[in-house]
């Protein structure tokens, strides 16, 4: 009988660290909607609370919220010859930021064009009031990025640059620096992998095409209580063609300390709840 409800007890645990470290899913987007639509009006693939895209144009100077100045659209695509001479914009996701979570961003796109593209995380409002919708904002009352990188194509400038921002604040970029790092005529993916272990020095890793660049970087210290949001931004250079977002996701992974014995539910209670998860875990 000893022998019993020690095996028991050890497969529950066993379960609870499992799904304790097993990575959630927060957002993942294959952009398979309409190039007529906005991407405004979509909820990505895989939205684990049900939020939607925010899309806005140019704020600052008069542009519109979702559908108003189209320029990110469903089907990924980013209309750089968009509707005045000025048309920076932003396309953004709800983020509730936690404490010792590791989180992995990632995004795949195509840009030929000489103005940047980013994808990164960020501060402040969806809507970016009073903002150019851009991550190079330092500006965190209205959309300052942070653990952000952009990409372009325009041999007289760096065509992918790193930054732990606020914004292009907090030194310059980070990992290489000078000259093309991608080939920026072929799709490249960005990952940003954040650390939240230490909420007043959240660190960040960045990689382009699977190839780390730099070493471990250290966002500022008001970072873990400025990011509220996540999704990608686009420079507002006229005239430039369009660029196309092929993948977007954002998965977390827990590592702050082992769940509650035999709480495979995850809910920091042991009850009733726990019996359906323990079957399931056993018979996978």
């Amino acid at each position: 009988m000893k022998f019993l409800a020690s095996f028991f007890i050890a497969a529950i645990a066993a379960i609870c660290f499992a799904t304790h470290a097993q990575a959630q899913i927060i957002y993942q987007d294959s952009f398979s909607g309409s190039v007529a639509d906005d991407l405004g009006t979509r909820t990505p693939d895989v939205s684990l609370n049900g939020d939607a895209w925010i899309t806005a144009f140019n704020r600052a100077n008069g542009g519109s919220d979702n559908n108003a100045a189209q320029v990110f659209n469903a089907d990924g695509t980013i209309e750089k010859d968009g509707p005045s001479s000025s048309h920076d914009a932003g396309a953004l996701l709800p983020f509730e930021i936690q404490a010792n979570t590791v989180y992995t961003l990632e995004c795949t796109f195509l840009n030929i064009t000489s103005g940047w593209n980013a994808v990164g995380f960020a501060s402040s409002d969806a809507t970016l009031r009073s903002s150019n919708g851009r991550h190079s904002n330092s500006n965190t009352a209205v959309f300052g990025g942070y653990a952000w990188a952009l990409s372009r194509n325009d041999p007289a400038r760096n065509n992918q640059e790193f930054f732990n921002g606020a914004g292009t604040m907090q030194g310059a970029s980070v990992g290489v620096t000078g000259g093309n790092f991608a080939d920026s005529t072929a799709d490249i993916t960005i990952t940003i992998v954040l650390d939240t272990a230490d909420t007043t020095a959240i660190t960040a890793d960045y990689f382009l095409n699977g190839v780390q660049q730099g070493g471990t970087q250290t966002l500022d210290a008001n970072a873990f209580m400025d990011i509220g949001f996540v999704g990608v931004s686009s420079d507002g250079d006229p005239g430039l063609g369009t660029s196309t977002l092929s993948s977007f996701s954002l998965s977390a992974v827990s590592t702050g300390p082992a769940c509650l014995l035999a709480d495979v539910s995850g809910n920091g209670i042991v009850d009733f709840n726990d019996i359906p998860f323990f079957v399931d875990v056993l018979l996978m």
